[in-house]
């Protein structure tokens, strides 16, 4: 029996919101395909992606509704520009 992935920025239908509020950096570079080297890019060249909370010595997290608003802003422009 494999345990089947679920996105932390889908909500299962009917079911209760029960998705992570903060995310790590792993389930952030997981969820958005991407290396550790483009997120710091990400980081330091796009303004509208969300800054990290600190909580401590290297320890981030992101709040998962900056990140999906940021998602459907890059999905808005890319329309636009299309």
């Amino acid at each position: 029996m494999t345990a089947e992935k679920i996105s932390i920025f889908e909500k299962p239908e009917g079911e209760l919101d029960n998705r992570p509020i903060w995310i790590t950096t792993k389930m952030l570079i997981e969820q958005l395909s991407i290396s550790r080297t483009k997120l710091g890019n990400l980081m330091a060249e796009d303004k509208t992606f969300p800054k990290p909370i600190y909580l401590g010595w290297n320890c981030y997290r992101w709040k998962r509704e900056e990140i999906e608003n940021w998602i459907n802003y890059k999905e808005e422009i890319r329309s636009e520009v299309c």
